[in-house]
């Protein structure tokens, strides 16, 4: 994988170079080596990252004269030997680029549809006056560009388009919509960045540009219209099963060890388990890292697990080719990195106690000498998706009153729950999603900004086509399985912290194939018989252990302690906090009188009703004004 980044200036051959600048944004990372090349107006980086064995014989920028045509790639192919075979080639340690090269002399434009694995790739083809940019089907590596009178630019990162373009002004959109509400969630509008004119390139499209035209096109839509396989129960879980062991076996391509970070859920627990069987026949470990508290804490939730230590140990009794590590983050808080980590993320991150042990795994990963790092985060929306309201509702709407009635009797005998109380639960969800809700009324964003870009309407819209909560209707299930704005977030995490660390990130419910499969799917493999999240519960029984499968009213908590860690930390803390918050650029996005009130609750000065959302609140604040101030000192 790579850092990519280049510059066509168009019209003008007597164009001053500006890929050593754009390179120099990169140097805080960890990147292996750095190489650029030029072919006529286009001057193209990499700045490589080694992850795989064919990765040591990489020469990217790939230019061949012959051809006309200049490529640089971010790439770790996941069909190699497809490729290969279609190609002619024969030799084994053939580099992806040189792989990717070949493909696009051969089918041009549109070979990216042959490919599969994590990409973000441009080609300047010199006959054709045209750059292409590509990313792959759920961008998961980012790809932002910029399309001036000046020239085109792009790159992995913004810095390095800042670099050549300085005076780049804030997009007063994006930051106002990150900010708007206390959620994790930065991003609710689609390809827009921090940067005005800055473009983050969306999943599954590439863009052709030339001198006076830009067009993107979508070269994957699984969303259209997609024949829904039969339930015959065994034929699908044979599918389902084959799908996800290969999803899982082709991202394990380590140069040396490979990790995973797992907890006590379905999605990281099926991973890590598919994967140590594949590994324990190369001879090989699987090294598990999970977040846990620092030092003794119980969730406030009877129904949350806040150390889900017992999750990995389960899997080590089956596997004994896993190894765990559990990371506290001993003295941390979801302040501890906020200054460092943000100008390495390039945005005001929202999820500040998750970054903290997120970043600590990664840096643990990459002492073990783990190149690949497993993950599952996706999961929710392939491998373990399915609520029995959702399934209920599915069952109502093709007026299978008597299956609706059924799996009603046999969810409520299962988890010991009245029939009548789940009957409730649907009303009432149903009646909450059809309503106008008001997710900005504790918002501390200027009133004027939530008004000039309908924050709230947008948010509400995203809610109700999107899904992904307990009751779902067909289009809503479809989308939570494909969503671009999702990808884009996760693609730029991703993307960052295998830039920061030097570990590539994979997530194998993410891939093309479990998602395009899921799409597919009946009702009844994901809820059937009063079992939810049936892929996992259901058709892993036998992989990942009873007792996890097993674990049907209790959920593991990520950051369930970040509240006890910021309170113990408070006396160092304080004067941290109020020093980020008297950045004056603040105020052109948060209310004066708002912030105000938020510190002397914190100090303690009037009643901490909500500490939630007031901890949470003061850290993407903090986070804001750290994203402001890396752009000052620049």
């Amino acid at each position: 994988m790579s850092a990519i980044y280049g510059i066509c200036h168009w019209g003008n051959r007597e164009y001053t170079s500006q890929i050593k600048k754009m390179e120099s944004a990169l140097y805080a990372y960890k990147i292996d080596r750095y190489h650029t090349e030029r072919m006529g107006i286009a001057e193209f980086g990499c700045g490589l990252q080694c992850f795989t064995q064919e990765a040591e014989r990489e020469v990217l920028p790939y230019k061949r004269e012959r051809q006309e045509v200049l490529m640089t790639a971010d790439v770790v192919l996941d069909n190699r030997l497809e490729l290969m075979q279609q190609l002619g080639i024969s030799n084994p340690g053939v580099a992806d680029g040189e792989l990717l090269y070949l493909a696009y002399v051969k089918w041009g434009e549109k070979f990216v549809k042959l490919l599969r694995g994590v990409f973000a790739i441009a080609i300047y083809d010199m006959q054709k006056n045209s750059l292409f940019l590509y990313t792959d089907h759920t961008a998961s590596r980012c790809v932002n560009y910029y399309n001036g009178k000046e020239g085109f630019a792009f790159s992995t990162t913004f810095s390095s388009i800042l670099k050549v373009y300085p005076h780049m002004k804030y997009n007063e959109k994006w930051i106002a919509a990150c900010q708007a509400t206390n959620s994790p969630d930065m991003e609710i509008f689609r390809e827009i960045t921090p940067y005005d004119g800055i473009l983050q390139l969306e999943a599954g499209t590439y863009l052709r540009v030339s001198e006076h035209e830009m067009e993107k096109k979508a070269y994957w839509e699984p969303l259209k219209k997609r024949e829904k396989l039969p339930f015959e129960d065994e034929t699908c879980k044979e599918i389902f099963l084959s799908t996800y062991q290969q999803c899982v076996k082709d991202v394990l391509r380590s140069k040396k060890n490979t990790g995973i970070m797992v907890s006590s859920g379905l999605d990281s627990t099926g991973i890590a388990c598919i994967a140590a069987e594949h590994l324990k026949k190369q001879g090989k470990k699987l090294f598990g890292f999970t977040s846990i508290p620092d030092g003794e804490f119980q969730s406030e939730d009877a129904y949350s697990i806040a150390n889900e230590a017992w999750g990995a140990e389960e899997i080590k009794k089956k596997y004994a080719n896993f190894q765990v590590n559990l990371v506290p983050c001993t003295g941390m808080d979801g302040l501890t990195k906020v200054e460092t980590i943000v100008p390495l993320l390039e945005v005001p991150t929202k999820s500040a106690p998750n970054v903290m042990w997120i970043d600590e795994i990664y840096k643990k990963c990459r002492e073990q000498e783990c190149y690949i790092l497993l993950k599952g985060q996706n999961g929710n929306a392939t491998v373990s998706y399915g609520k029995i309201l959702t399934h209920l509702l599915y069952q109502m709407k093709h007026f299978h009153f008597l299956k609706a009635r059924k799996e009603t009797r046999a969810f409520s005998k299962r988890m010991g729950v009245p029939k009548k109380r789940v009957w409730k639960a649907l009303l009432k969800e149903w009646i909450q999603n059809h309503r106008m809700q008001n997710y900005v009324d504790r918002s501390v964003l200027r009133e004027e900004l939530l008004q000039k870009y309908a924050i709230n309407s947008h948010i509400n819209t995203l809610v109700h086509n999107s899904g992904g909560g307990i009751l779902d209707n067909e289009i809503q299930m479809c989308n939570f399985m494909f969503d671009p704005i999702n990808f884009a977030q996760l693609g730029m995490y991703d993307t960052h912290f295998s830039l920061i660390h030097g570990v590539l990130v994979r997530d194998p419910t993410k891939d093309k194939r479990m998602i395009e499969l899921c799409l597919s799917l009946p009702m009844e493999c994901f809820v059937h018989d009063g079992i939810e999240r049936r892929l996992s519960r259901y058709y892993m029984k036998g992989i990942i252990p009873d007792k996890i499968t097993g674990m049907l009213r209790h959920r593991g908590e990520q950051s369930a302690d970040f509240i006890v860690r910021l309170k113990r930390n408070k006396g160092k803390n304080e004067k941290k906090i109020e020093t980020l918050c008297k950045n004056k650029r603040l105020l052109s996005y948060i209310d004066k009188e708002k912030l105000t009130k938020l510190l002397q609750e914190y100090k303690g000065m009037e009643k901490q009703e909500e500490e939630y959302f007031l901890y949470t609140e003061l850290l993407n604040i903090c986070a804001l004004s750290v994203f402001f101030g890396v752009n000052e000192k620049e």
